[in-house]
């Protein structure tokens, strides 16, 4: 599991968060993975997280238009520890975008 993913998994997881590592989704330019899809995050489908832009580039107006937001980040740099708050931000940034009733008390902070 990649740096990236399991600084995820653990904001996720702390945050009471769903996330799908490895999250598939068939485009008619193919089939393309992400390294996860967050729930209720970014758009009314879930936050699609890259590791690399030209993974969606030729998905990218499908993505949008079939409710996914995006997000291509960056390997952690050897030296970078996890910081929740950095995650917390991120993810106040993205915005929720699901039910208002199940909306964390952190997004609001």
């Amino acid at each position: 599991m990649s740096k990236s993913l399991s600084y995820l998994k653990a904001a996720c997881r702390e945050l009471g968060l769903q996330i799908e590592p490895g999250f598939v989704i068939k485009t008619q330019a193919g089939a393309v993975q992400a390294e996860a899809r967050i729930v209720h995050l970014g758009s009314v489908n879930g936050m699609l997280i890259f590791s690399n832009y030209s993974q969606l580039r030729e998905h990218q107006s499908e993505l949008l238009t079939g409710g996914y937001g995006f997000s291509v980040l960056d390997t952690p740099l050897h030296n970078e520890t996890y910081d929740l708050e950095s995650y917390i931000e991120m993810f106040r940034d993205w915005g929720w975008a699901g039910p208002e009733a199940e909306r964390p008390e952190w997004m609001d902070e």
